[in-house]
């Protein structure tokens, strides 16, 4: 596991997350983002202040989206849906023509951890080398690891898959899988 980014992020004040965006987003050709789980807006942000071209992000519940429609009312290039992500994913897909970077967070709070099911039907997409960034990993996949390591390679086995701190120095981390 990488602490690099998790050092720099709180020498200048932002979360892993964000890095990860940038560099293995945007930074490896990523022109769309694709989150699920909006919850009040910070990733869509994060991927708007990384640098993407388009940003989707879905969200479970309505209070949070009708939140999230208010804050980005104003953003041409930032959509939402409201409903699961299981949902939501085939249709951001429809607006993708290549490869997109993934933050999968939608986990809990009534809709379950649908991690499984996002990543098939990433895998159903045809694009073989978006990058792949999962929340959250000990809270909701402790113990799973390797059978998420090994669905991602099932979309394609040339993936290199990292961890990263995320956001405290030894409870939480973010899968990362990305095609070099």
């Amino acid at each position: 596991m990488t602490k690099e980014l998790f050092d720099k992020g709180i020498k200048e004040g932002k979360i892993v997350a964000y890095y990860l965006f940038k560099d293995l987003g945007v930074g490896t050709g990523c022109k769309y983002f694709i989150e699920t789980g909006t919850h009040i807006g910070n990733g869509v942000q994060y991927a708007l202040d990384a640098g993407f071209e388009q940003v989707f992000s879905c969200e479970f519940m309505q209070d949070r989206y009708k939140e999230c429609m208010d804050r980005f009312v104003d953003n041409d290039n930032v959509s939402l849906w409201l409903g699961t992500s299981v949902d939501c994913i085939p249709e951001m897909l429809k607006q993708v023509d290549e490869k997109a970077c993934f933050w999968l967070d939608a986990h809990a709070e009534g809709g379950g951890v649908p991690t499984f099911e996002e990543l098939d039907i990433i895998k159903g997409s045809g694009i073989k080398n978006h990058t792949i960034l999962i929340d959250d990993i000990p809270v909701y996949f402790a113990g799973k690891e390797k059978k998420l390591e090994e669905k991602i390679r099932s979309i394609n086995e040339d993936y290199v898959i990292e961890y990263h701190k995320s956001i405290n120095d030894v409870q939480d981390y973010i899968l990362a899988a990305y095609i070099k």
